[in-house]
């Protein structure tokens, strides 16, 4: 899966983390959401969500990347396992990203 974004936003509520990749704003047409909490055992997965639905699930994550114009995830399971997500946005901004995905995916490579 390939996906081209405009928006992209960094959260985090207490021990939940998420980052939310959107085509347009507040479109539910083309995004990729990741979301991990720590409030609980989870096994190491986040959940994803997509616009495609084989897609939406808790994942382990074999590998990671962030850049700051793509991040890159490659999810357990048997096929369609590659997602990359292109993007632009503010240093500022990425750096926010970069910081949240680092808490929720420990071992990502920065590009």
């Amino acid at each position: 899966m390939q996906l081209n974004c405009k928006y992209v936003s960094a959260s985090e509520a207490g021990d939940y983390f998420q980052v939310l990749f959107e085509k347009e704003r507040d479109n539910d047409k083309e995004y990729f959401l990741i979301q991990r909490q720590f409030e609980f055992p989870d096994g190491g997965r986040c959940y994803i969500e997509t616009q495609g639905e084989d897609y939406i699930g808790h994942y382990k994550i074999r590998k990671s990347t962030i850049s700051p114009k793509r991040f890159y995830v490659k999810i357990q399971r048997q096929q369609n396992s590659d997602i990359t997500i292109n993007f632009n946005t503010s240093t500022k901004n990425y750096n926010e990203i970069k910081r949240v995905l680092k808490i929720m995916l420990p071992n990502i490579i920065e590009e």
